[in-house]
């Protein structure tokens, strides 16, 4: 019976402590705030694809897309500095308001939050985050748009 309540404590506390693991940024979007592709370059990385980009919301404006970390992230650079990022995550994340601390981002109750879309207005620096889901648990992709 002893040894039975100590296994049982024991995996109680493993418990308790894979639960409160702090989340590992993927990348810090705080350091793509307000920069131009060669400061995104010195925090990713080369792109691994440039292309010009005249969709929304560039339009007639100086856009161009980059394309980082095996084609998970797209920032599209309007007038040369960061303006909207695109995180599709490879790996399955969890579908909560904690799922922005994959972006480096301090978790906070969000703006609107719906059943396939979390998204916080005016979060800190950032003019707005969403995250929208798949038809599971699960992340589809990190809307981030950076510029006012």
């Amino acid at each position: 019976m002893r040894k039975s309540r100590k296994l049982i404590f024991i995996f109680v506390i493993t418990l308790i402590y894979q639960c409160s693991e702090q989340i590992k940024p993927i990348f810090d979007v705080n350091q793509l705030v307000n920069v131009d592709a060669n400061k995104v370059t010195q925090v990713l990385g080369q792109p691994e694809k440039s292309e010009k980009f005249t969709q929304q919301p560039c339009g007639k404006d100086n856009c161009f897309l980059n394309v980082y970390l095996n084609n998970q992230l797209e920032i599209i650079f309007l007038n040369d500095k960061v303006g909207r990022i695109t995180f599709t995550p490879r790996n399955k994340i969890k579908f909560n308001e904690d799922s922005i601390e994959f972006l480096g981002l301090k978790p906070l109750n969000p703006t609107t939050e719906t059943k396939n879309v979390l998204r916080w207005d005016n979060f800190h620096n950032l003019q707005e985050v969403a995250i929208f889901k798949l038809n599971n648990e699960y992340i589809d992709y990190y809307l981030i748009r950076v510029t006012f």
